[in-house]
């Protein structure tokens, strides 16, 4: 209906739109249930549930169009794992996913000095997602882990957080 009405740039502009609404209604399937799974079931299931929603995630940030509307939801998905990991006394595959987290909000941070750095780019997002692509900072970054470590470490304590830690890159 959108090509008949608007032609083929409408059409896609209509895809665009609806990608990043299902995208967001994925990932927040994917976060909650991780979530509750974390908490309330075994803790091995929570990471094999979690690493295929990651897995979902990466095949969706396929299409830069999506992007943006993924970096909460890994960064949540990761607390959570984290957290089921420290469940199962698992320091090193705690240590391992921390290090993925970073490479993605690292990645999610070079991703958007790109758009930055693009006109053309930056025109494809409303003012709004312009200004969490701008906040999207090194210290925004690092704020995010700290609120991270602070959840896990009220959840686990000190001692087990400073394990993983140390094992961490």
């Amino acid at each position: 209906l959108a090509s008949f009405e608007s032609g083929l740039e409408g059409m896609k502009e209509v895809l665009r739109n609806n990608l990043q609404n299902f995208t967001r209604a994925l990932n927040k399937e994917i976060l909650y249930a991780t979530e509750d799974f974390a908490w309330y079931d075994d803790p091995q299931n929570c990471v094999e549930f979690a690493n295929w929603g990651l897995e979902v995630i990466q095949v969706l940030s396929k299409n830069k169009d999506l992007i943006a509307y993924t970096r909460g939801f890994t960064r949540d998905i990761y607390k959570y794992l984290l957290h089921a990991d420290l469940r199962m006394n698992n320091y090193e595959l705690a240590a391992q996913h921390w290090n993925s987290l970073q490479e993605a909000m690292q990645s999610h941070y070079n991703f958007y000095r790109e758009i930055l750095a693009d006109t053309t780019e930056m025109a494809k997002y409303n003012d709004r997602q312009l200004q969490y692509i701008e906040a999207y900072t090194p210290e925004f970054i690092q704020q995010k882990k700290q609120s991270i470590l602070g959840a896990l470490r009220s959840w686990h304590g000190e001692e087990k957080v400073n394990q993983f830690l140390a094992l961490a890159k």
